[in-house]
């Protein structure tokens, strides 16, 4: 059968073979000579969209998009025969040719009397890409800091503008897409996450 075949543990280690197939993480182990896979657990079949029949026909590479192969080949595989743990972030992909950012944990074990590794993989598609939205958001805070000091501007103790200059109404359009007029609140206008500094600003 298909979990048959890609039993990772003696045949008498049912419990042991359980616990991988049916472990939430998605894993799978390769041999690391030939970067073959050699048996997977369900979550990762379901990750990346293959069945049980078509994982045991891939190898690394195949997790891996072709421009990403050749560094592959360079960097990491002639390391993988190595006692050390190897920790990285890179990009995999489907079966669909859709691409995920994912950690891969590859620690060292053995099967058959050769070297192998299991690739533990946790999808951070979506942290990372939080991440570069935050790092996205703090630039554009530090664009606006570094030019704040060129802008004029005054409000009332309700903090609407009474006057402001050019280059004030130049840094609302282009960093919030607001359009500054006389008697608008400033904060109300302002997109959230940029609140907080404008009343730093107010304040100082």
């Amino acid at each position: 059968s298909s979990i048959e075949s890609v039993r990772p543990y003696g045949p008498n280690d049912e419990d042991h073979f359980d616990i991988f197939l049916d472990a939430p993480i998605p894993m799978f182990s390769f041999d690391a000579a030939t970067l073959r896979i050699l048996r997977v657990n369900r979550a990762a079949c379901q990750l990346y969209q293959y069945s049980f029949e078509e994982f045991l026909t891939l190898s690394v590479l195949d997790m891996r998009p072709a421009g990403l192969r050749a560094a592959f080949l360079k960097d990491i595989a002639p390391h993988l025969d190595e006692p050390e743990e190897h920790v990285r972030i890179t990009v995999h992909q489907k079966k669909n040719g859709e691409r995920m950012d994912v950690e891969v944990q590859n620690p060292p074990t053995m099967f058959n009397g050769a070297p192998t590794r299991i690739a533990v993989i946790r999808d951070v598609t979506e942290s990372l890409r939080v991440q570069r939205e935050l790092d996205l958001t703090r630039a554009n805070m530090q664009a606006v800091f570094d030019t704040v000091a060129a802008s004029l501007f005054s409000v009332d103790i309700e903090r609407r503008f009474t006057t402001f200059n050019a280059e004030l109404a130049r840094i609302f359009l282009k960093h919030y897409g607001v359009q500054v007029h006389t008697g608008m609140n400033v904060l109300d206008a302002l997109p959230p996450y940029a609140r907080e500094f404008w009343v730093k600003v107010f304040e100082t």
